[in-house]
């Protein structure tokens, strides 16, 4: 099972609230690359067992 809203909560708020501290970038907004949200995000938060619960790694 897959839920893409339970993905996209995760990506909301890391590009709300979630900024840089160091370099260039500080105190910018993270902003997710798309391979980030597609390959790591969503794949972690999204892919739910049968129960309809978060995958293993949760």
């Amino acid at each position: 099972m897959f839920d893409e809203n339970k993905a996209l909560r995760v990506k909301n708020f890391i590009e709300r609230y979630l900024k840089h501290s160091k370099g260039r970038f500080a105190g910018k907004p993270f902003i997710l690359e798309d391979w980030q949200y597609n390959d790591i995000i969503r794949l972690l938060y999204g892919t739910l067992n049968p129960e309809g619960f978060l995958n293993q790694f949760h």
